[in-house]
């Protein structure tokens, strides 16, 4: 099972890096930071540990450390100029309609206000705003709040019971939550299917742990 983890990991991050994805790397490392900090206490979390950066340094192509160099400045790409200013424009339309925004999916048909083409916000909270308002917003963001909290008490529920499987699953799908909230402040990923299959695990493991 160690073997098939190890290979399992390595392939999800040759994945990331082929994207050239740079959310995806940042939220890839604060996943890895975490993972590191939880099992500091056990040896076997350091082999893969080593092999990870030993594989980003001599495997990883040379225009993806370009591609990541760009975050230093919003000068040096247009990506990131089109980006900040998509944010900009659903900040504004989020002031000019701060109760209920400008309607749910609509801020990709006047994004062309904001750079030459119709883009998302590479934001989901900012488009969240933007289309829904403070009401929407609130209303997610209690959501997230929620879910973190069935999370929460659900791994201490399973610990305290000595249910370890139970624990670990519960553990492993709130570090990977978090790392996909870190990659939704690059991404609009309010309509995606694996936020919304994770907010309902959420509620069924907290539903589990109390019937336990």
């Amino acid at each position: 099972l160690k073997f098939i983890f190890f290979f399992s990991f390595v392939f999800l991050i040759a994945g990331v890096v082929l994207s050239f994805s740079r959310g995806g790397a940042i939220s890839l490392f604060i996943v890895l930071l975490i993972l590191l900090f939880i099992k500091r206490k056990e040896r076997f979390v350091w082999i893969p540990g080593v092999i990870t950066i030993l594989f980003f340094v001599f495997f990883i192509p040379v225009e993806f450390w370009e591609r990541i160099n760009t975050l230093s400045s919003f000068s040096s790409g247009m990506s990131l100029r089109n980006r900040l200013r998509l944010a900009e424009g659903a900040l504004t339309i989020f002031i000019n309609n701060p109760l209920f925004g400008i309607g749910l999916g609509n801020f990709t048909g006047v994004s062309n206000r904001f750079i030459y083409f119709h883009q998302n916000v590479h934001n989901t909270f900012l488009e969240i705003a933007a289309e829904t308002g403070i009401f929407g917003l609130s209303s997610f963001v209690l959501i997230l709040l929620i879910c973190f909290k069935n999370m929460v008490k659900s791994c201490k529920k399973f610990f305290a019971t000595g249910q370890m499987e139970n624990y670990i699953i519960a553990k492993s799908i709130f570090i990977g939550f978090t790392g996909f909230l870190v990659s939704s402040l690059f991404l609009s990923l309010e309509f995606d299917f694996v936020f919304w299959i994770i907010i309902a695990l959420s509620s069924i493991l907290s539903i589990i742990s109390k019937d336990k």
